[in-house]
């Protein structure tokens, strides 16, 4: 991986840290930066030494959308979007819900600019920090389009309520860092030089968890969206049931006994 790659992918022990990496198009979406991003969701799901993901964005901007450069010539995407962005079989969710693709915590930090796809991604993460800096709008109306991967009539109001997303978007408003925290789209606003470690601190934290107990819950918390909450009962039950005979269960009670800290094989 080069450092001019359109998206970046770095360590920080357990948690893995993924940014958008075109600041000098204020990490706009280019033409390979979903499916680099596609990519690497795959990358560090399937990595057990990963144990929770910060994204962010490089420069002075997580995202400003996609990139318009010619975009009121080019006319629609020469494919249907239904077949561009299809549900993956694998999870069930879109590809452009990027963050419920991950069975792993996912923390989103937000520097600057967060508009149009970048709004609906970080829609898509299990925590919002931002930075001081922060903006955050679903412009899509200002710009004579509707939600491109239907994250926010869809997930915002589950994060904001029905009137606080009406007024995001159907007026196109970008709303400061303390504003967003005000109506809970951000869970906690820092100084944008503490922003990353924040971040990636609360990923750390999140993922304090037995990773396979995480996975289940992340799962079952966001299929809530679209499946009879009955339904996840009853599977909740039986999820519950094998947890109990797993190894992680064991470790669990030896470390509440012990007093230390557990250590997670994912067994």
């Amino acid at each position: 991986m080069s450092n001019d790659d359109p998206v970046l992918l770095e360590r920080d022990g357990e948690v893995a840290i993924i940014s958008l990496n075109r600041p000098e198009r204020m990490n706009a979406v280019g033409p390979t930066t979903l499916d680099d991003l596609a990519r690497l969701a795959g990358e560090v799901s399937a990595d057990a030494s990963v144990r929770a993901v910060v994204l962010a964005g490089k420069g002075r901007a997580f995202c400003a959308g996609a990139d318009l450069a010619g975009a009121e010539d080019r006319g629609g995407p020469a494919e249907p979007m239904r077949d561009r962005f299809p549900v993956r079989e694998d999870t069930g969710w879109p590809v452009g819900w990027w963050g419920f693709n991950i069975p792993k915590p996912v923390v989103c930090a937000i520097n600057g600019a967060a508009v149009g796809y970048g709004a609906e991604l970080l829609g898509t993460c299990d925590m919002r920090i931002a930075g001081e800096s922060g903006r955050i709008g679903w412009v899509f109306a200002r710009r004579g389009l509707v939600s491109d991967m239907g994250v926010g009539p869809i997930v915002l109001p589950r994060l904001i309520g029905l009137a606080q997303t009406a007024r995001l978007l159907f007026s196109g408003e970008i709303v400061g860092a303390r504003e967003a925290l005000r109506i809970g789209l951000v869970d906690e606003v820092v100084p944008d030089d503490q922003l990353l470690s924040r971040a990636v601190a609360a990923a750390r934290h999140l993922a304090g968890g037995a990773p396979a107990s995480v996975a289940v819950m992340k799962r079952q918390l966001y299929a809530t969206l679209r499946e009879d909450p009955h339904k996840i009962y009853f599977e909740n039950l039986d999820e519950f049931q094998r947890s109990m005979a797993s190894e992680d269960f064991k470790e669990g009670v030896r470390s509440f006994m012990e007093k230390r800290p557990p250590q997670w094989t994912g067994r």
